[in-house]
């Protein structure tokens, strides 16, 4: 998988492998699915350990559609709080003004009324 440095946030070229993960996961629905996650050496071991396990469950949070796993990466005081960069990421190929503004207007028309 591909990730910004000292980041659990998926970045957009690891989507080929993602999808390839759902097609095999969904070809064998009664499988298990070990996943590691992995870092660079630019950071000590235990840096590097906490990071690869907050890798690993970050991408276990995305293949399983959990949101609220998803909300606590963008949390303040986040080591690898989700930025800019990555927000801008995410609403890039939605149908909206890729702005926050744009994302916000877009969302809260697309939601049903409560």
């Amino acid at each position: 998988m591909h990730f910004d440095t000292n980041k659990c946030f998926l970045r957009p070229s690891a989507m080929t492998a993602i999808k390839q993960l759902v097609a095999v996961y969904k070809a064998n629905p009664t499988g298990k699915l070990l996943i590691l996650g992995h870092t660079d050496t630019t950071a000590d071991d235990d840096y590097n350990l906490d990071l690869s396990v907050e890798r690993a469950e970050a991408i276990k949070a995305y293949l399983k559609d959990d949101v609220a796993a998803w909300e606590a990466w963008f949390g303040e005081g986040k080591r690898q709080a989700v930025g800019a960069t990555a927000g801008a990421q995410m609403i890039t190929p939605l149908p909206c003004d890729h702005t926050v503004a744009g994302f916000q207007r877009w969302s809260n028309a697309s939601r049903a009324p409560t």
